[in-house]
């Protein structure tokens, strides 16, 4: 599968990048962290909506949505590699 990256900017998005051909192949906004599931398939985002969405990478749909914090998510951390 493609090589994945996944970088944030000030102005709240978040652009996946396949770094084989170094074309960005998504962007999601009000976001103020990311990170990629071990195996590429999912991305997790938190951000000013206080709630932490889940990404299918290859479709660039939001397939979980968690809610519960008061305020927005500054950082998110996948701990396992089956997540979701």
């Amino acid at each position: 599968g493609p090589s994945l990256l996944a970088s944030g900017s000030w102005d709240g998005t978040v652009r996946i990048w396949d770094l084989q051909t170094g074309e960005c192949t998504r962007v999601t906004k009000a976001v103020l962290s990311v990170q990629l599931s071990s195996d590429g398939t999912r991305a997790f985002s938190g951000g000013e909506d206080k709630a932490v969405n889940v990404w299918d990478v290859a479709t660039g749909e939001c397939v979980a949505t968690l809610r519960g914090h008061s305020n927005y998510v500054h950082s998110v951390c996948a701990l396992g590699p089956s997540l979701l």
